[in-house]
């Protein structure tokens, strides 16, 4: 006869008082991880701003860039640790923002765990707008009226949205604020090259030869003599409407950058480089305006009347343009990205 075992009582209270430690334990600091978890989330997006709003004073003013990250991570993490680097060259195209924290432990605690330190990186740079229509890129022979030079109120800032063209294929010559003018730039022959250069984007016809080349010169004044830094103003009707018809091309072909749900301003050939010019002054005949400098445009819609509707996207600056692209990467129109 086989003896009955005798299962022994509160074996499983035993188990129960060994485990459940380590169980809490587990979801204690299950817990903390998900606080952390989230509380870096947070301080990415904070260093990911700080860089952002930084790199958009590249690259001409790298102390203000580095006060602008200061400033974004202090309003968005006033309890981190902040720390700033960029690239060492003489053109300074990228900043690094680093910022460190220390979190707390709740549950953790219980086993001795008082803190942790989190730290981010980001990396933001600025990228050319440049060539990617044609041979000549974006530049296209449109004036945007500056009236009282770069950085005033009456020349276009960064941001705003305005309608050119207004009036200019009624035959009248209107010019005024957010107005403008088709140009005549290097290499181009009247109206017949208004609709190509419009599309393809300018093209100088000899990129060794400083006559063919658009150089900006911010304190020029109307009245000045034709040259690099001064243009032909060409009128009518026809220059106006192969403008027009060369933007609504670009809007109908659009480019990859394009694309709303991926926009990208530096390979969408809807964003534009604009000639900044003076038209004080300018009536009907074909008269010469200065080259002020230069602004980076998103075409948005060409209205039926031939007028057309652009976002600037970025503050005016000053330049020397060759073949369609900056000859100097300091006094490029930039685009901001997130590099990292």
């Amino acid at each position: 006869m086989i003896p009955k075992r005798r299962c022994a009582k509160g074996q499983i209270a035993v188990i129960l008082a060994l485990v459940l430690p380590a169980v809490v334990g587990a979801v204690a600091l299950g817990a903390d991880f998900a606080v952390m978890y989230f509380d870096w989330v947070q301080l990415q997006k904070a260093a990911d701003t700080a860089a952002l709003a930084g790199a958009s004073f590249l690259p001409n003013d790298l102390g203000l860039a580095m006060v602008q990250a200061r400033t974004y991570a202090l309003q968005n993490a006033p309890s981190a640790g902040f720390s700033f680097s960029n690239d060492s060259s003489a053109v300074p195209q990228w900043v690094q923002v680093q910022l460190t924290q220390q979190v707390p432990y709740n549950f953790g605690r219980v086993l001795g765990l008082t803190s942790a330190n989190i730290s981010v990186l980001a990396k933001a740079g600025i990228q050319p707008i440049v060539g990617t229509t044609g041979q000549g890129g974006n530049v296209l022979p449109i004036g945007v009226q500056c009236a009282s030079g770069l950085g005033n109120p009456g020349c276009p800032s960064a941001g705003t949205t305005i309608t050119l063209n207004q009036g200019q294929t009624s035959g009248s010559w209107n010019i005024g604020p957010g107005d403008w003018g088709p140009l005549q730039l290097p290499g181009m022959t009247g109206n017949s090259s208004m609709l190509s250069t419009t599309e393809n984007g300018w093209v100088s016809p000899d990129p060794t030869d400083p006559a063919d080349s658009l150089v900006a010169n911010p304190s020029g004044t109307p009245g000045c003599s034709l040259g690099p830094s001064c243009l032909n103003v060409q009128p009518g009707d026809a220059a106006a409407q192969g403008v027009a018809n060369g933007m609504q091309w670009r809007l109908n072909n659009p480019t990859s950058g394009c694309a709303s749900d991926a926009f990208n301003p530096a390979s969408c050939n809807a964003v534009v480089v604009l000639p900044l010019v003076n038209y004080t002054g300018v009536s009907g005949e074909s008269t010469s305006v200065p080259l002020l400098g230069f602004v980076a445009a998103q075409i948005i819609q060409v209205n039926s009347d031939g007028s057309v509707v652009v976002q600037l996207l970025n503050t005016p600056v000053s330049g020397a343009f060759t073949s369609g692209t900056a000859s100097n990467a300091n006094n490029t129109p930039y685009t901001v990205v997130l590099e990292q």
